[in-house]
């Protein structure tokens, strides 16, 4: 299995140029709290870093910065490393581990972006194996076809039992940071 397999071709990217109120709008447009800076080398987009959400919050409005005047690259944490798409994803995983990094821009083999493997990509592989292997316990030896529940994207009665239960009177609790302190 290869990192392409798994990576998100359409990740969200900026230039390094770009102002930190471009970077906030365009994560506001893509619904994600991460963008992938990129950089022109030699004729080809390279991702040069990884920007965050935190970033805009504790380095632009904490410090009452100009978001026009900042750029992508001011703010952005520099990449030690990227996994290629030819690349297998367990060995990928196994340098994210060991980096302790949740995102990691996926390049082409000549260095061009061409997406973004995240752990909860990782994690959506995982359970997706998991209700395959699961299947094949509810199996009958003889038919080979399952008893109870159905294969992903079909109602599935079985996991309907793992959501947790509503929370009740939500409306009527209040938040104990609205409460007067008491002396």
């Amino acid at each position: 299995m290869s990192v392409s397999q798994y990576c998100k071709r359409d990740a969200a990217s900026i230039a390094a140029d770009a102002s930190a109120l471009d970077a906030a709008k365009l994560m506001r447009k893509h619904r994600t709290g991460t963008l992938v800076v990129i950089g022109e080398q030699d004729g080809k987009h390279k991702p040069l870093g990884l920007l965050g959400e935190s970033a805009l919050v504790m380095e632009v409005l904490a410090r009452g910065k100009d978001p026009k005047t900042v750029t992508a690259a001011d703010l952005m944490q520099p990449l030690e490393d990227c996994a290629r798409e030819d690349e297998a994803v367990w060995a990928v995983v196994e340098r994210m581990r060991e980096r302790n990094q949740r995102r990691l821009p996926v390049t082409d083999v000549e260095g061009a972006f061409v997406g973004l493997l995240a752990a909860d990509d990782i994690l959506e592989l995982l359970a997706a194996g998991l209700i395959d292997i699961a299947m094949l316990t509810r199996a009958t030896p003889a038919t080979g076809k399952t008893s109870g529940t159905k294969r992903a994207g079909q109602k599935n009665t079985a996991r309907k039992a793992t959501k947790r239960p509503a929370k009740k009177d939500a409306a009527n609790k209040k938040d104990p940071a609205d409460q007067p302190e008491k002396d």
